[in-house]
């Protein structure tokens, strides 16, 4: 199977776009791809020093996705972290491939706490969730989006 980007122009908007094409080995197309569409957890009030986890995302066998972005919005919260998960049957879970500065796990922790939070990972496998642990600071308002993305779309 090959994953290739392809570019055409729209009949319905006259613009280009862009799209994932999957193929087999000679070349058949099978489908296009596109980004997933972001899922918002509203989380809400959140006491301090508690955790949410998110319901696991099945991405299916083979996936096109190569970019994990996660952002958390809420009140700054001194010890918080915010950690994408992968896993390849659903019931193990282990730190995504982090993107970044540092060369590590998707985990972010923050000494003072931060009201707003971008974290990006590489998905490992065919299941993802966010675990996002409260520091200090009760959450009144906690949100969280997850998205996954598709090279080059």
């Amino acid at each position: 199977m090959n994953v290739i980007e392809g570019v055409f122009r729209s009949p319905n908007t006259g613009l280009d776009e862009r799209y994932v094409l999957v193929c087999d080995a000679e070349g058949r197309l099978i489908t296009t791809v596109s980004n997933r569409p972001v899922d918002v957890f509203d989380v809400g009030a959140l006491p301090i020093n508690e955790n949410f986890t998110s319901p696991a995302i099945d991405f299916g066998d083979g996936h096109p996705y190569a970019l994990l972005i996660v952002r958390k919005a809420g009140l700054a919260s001194a010890g918080e972290n915010l950690t994408i998960e992968t896993s390849v049957d659903g019931y193990r879970w282990l730190p995504a491939a982090g993107i970044g500065f540092i060369n590590g796990p998707a985990y972010y922790q923050t000494g003072v706490g931060a009201a707003n939070i971008l974290l990006k990972g590489h998905p490992t496998g065919r299941f993802a969730r966010v675990v996002y642990n409260n520091g200090g600071t009760a959450q009144t308002d906690l949100m969280i989006e997850f998205a996954a993305l598709v090279t080059g779309a």
